[in-house]
C-alpha cells in the first residue's frame, strides 16, 4: 500500500509541476509581442482605418515590387495662386508653399504640378503641365519659347502619394514681352548712333539732315 501511495503522490507532484510550467509559458506568451518573430512571405500586410477603408499596404505590391502603397481617399489641400513674372519671350512661374486656407501639408504629399494655358478658364491636364516641384515649398520655374504679346494663365495643383489631386489654384496671368531680333538691335544701335552724332550736348538741340554750315534744329 505504501509503495502505491508513494507512486500516486509522485505522479501528482509531477503533474502539478507540469501544470505550473504550462501556466508560466502561457503568461509569457500573453505578455510577448504578437509579431515579434512573425514575417510576411510573398504577400502584403493591409492596414485599414476605423471605418474599414484600406489606407496602406506594406509588402509585395501588385507590380511585383516591395514597399509601401498608400490608398488615401483624402485629396491634398488647395495650393494658393502662383506668381507670374514676364520677361522677353517667356514667363517665370513661382510658388512658395502656402495653401488657400492655411492648412498644413499632409505627410502623404507627393508634388506640386505647374500648368499653363492661353485660356483663362482651363482644367489642368497632362497637356497643360509644364513642370513640377517634388516638395511643397515650390520654387521658381522659368518658361521660355512663349509668344510675345500673348497672355498666358498659370495654375498649380497638389498631388499626394495616392495620386489624388487637389482642386486647382486660382489663376495668375502674364504676357511675355517682345523679343528683339538681331536686325532690330542693329536698327536700334544705328538710331542711337544717329541721335548721338546730331545732338548738341551743350544746348540739348537735335539737328536733322545736318549739312556743312546749314544745321536745321528740330527740337530740344
Amino acid at each position: 500500500m505504501s509503495s502505491r501511495f508513494a507512486t500516486t503522490e509522485s505522479s501528482a507532484v509531477a503533474y502539478a509541476r507540469l501544470t505550473a510550467r504550462l501556466e508560466a509559458r502561457i503568461v509569457a506568451l500573453e505578455g510577448a509581442r504578437n509579431l515579434a518573430n512573425a514575417s510576411i512571405d510573398g504577400g502584403a500586410l493591409p492596414i485599414y482605418d476605423a471605418g474599414g477603408n484600406l489606407q496602406v499596404t506594406v509588402g509585395q505590391q501588385p507590380d511585383g515590387t516591395y514597399g509601401q502603397q498608400n490608398y488615401s481617399t483624402l485629396p491634398p489641400p488647395v495650393p494658393a495662386a502662383p506668381t507670374v513674372t514676364p520677361f522677353a519671350g517667356g514667363l517665370t512661374v513661382g510658388y512658395f508653399g502656402t495653401t488657400t486656407d492655411g492648412a498644413p501639408w499632409p505627410l502623404d504629399f507627393a508634388r506640386i504640378e505647374v500648368h499653363l494655358s492661353t485660356e483663362e478658364v482651363f482644367t489642368p491636364s497632362e497637356a497643360t503641365q509644364i513642370g513640377m516641384w517634388a516638395n511643397h515649398r515650390g520654387g521658381v520655374l522659368p518658361v521660355t519659347g512663349l509668344t510675345p504679346g500673348t497672355t498666358y494663365y498659370a495654375r498649380v495643383v497638389a498631388v499626394n502619394t495616392s495620386t489624388l489631386q487637389s482642386e486647382p489654384s486660382t489663376v495668375a496671368s502674364g504676357t511675355p514681352t517682345t523679343v528683339l531680333t538681331e536686325a532690330d538691335l542693329e536698327l536700334l544701335d544705328q538710331a542711337i548712333a544717329d541721335v548721338v552724332e546730331n545732338l548738341d550736348v551743350k544746348t540739348g538741340t537735335y539737328y536733322e539732315n545736318v549739312t556743312a554750315g546749314d544745321p536745321s534744329p528740330i527740337g530740344t
